[in-house]
């Protein structure tokens, strides 16, 4: 017989010393491709422990000069995709801050520089 392991849902995650949790405070990262994301969700399925998230669909420099703001992971995103994601803890990269633009449907995303 298959075993069969139970879904389970945690309220925040430990990763790297940084407390991710799935709301727009503590829950925006940066992916190991990448991608910005928001956590939506914190579970462990088969002995795993995944993110289930949304992305941010728009992402540019937050600045250009005097060199690109990408090139330290700091960026103004916007749009959440509609379609929900998942993938391990360990495809986080980092833990970002994410302040809205004056506009509201706008971010300004930047990764954390410390630990707790």
């Amino acid at each position: 017989m298959k075993n069969v392991y139970p879904v389970l849902q945690y309220s925040q995650l430990n990763i790297s010393g940084f407390i991710i949790k799935p709301t727009l405070r503590d829950g925006v990262v940066l992916l190991s491709g990448g991608e910005i994301a928001l956590t939506r969700n914190i579970i462990k399925h088969e002995k795993e422990i995944l993110i289930v998230y949304q992305l941010f669909s728009v992402r540019r420099s937050l600045h250009d000069y005097p060199f690109s703001s990408s090139d330290i992971d700091m960026y103004i995103v916007g749009k959440l995709s509609t379609k929900l994601k998942s993938a391990r803890c360990n495809k986080v990269e980092k833990k970002c801050v994410c302040m809205p633009l004056k506009d509201g449907r706008e971010f300004a995303v930047v990764p954390f520089a410390h630990k707790e």
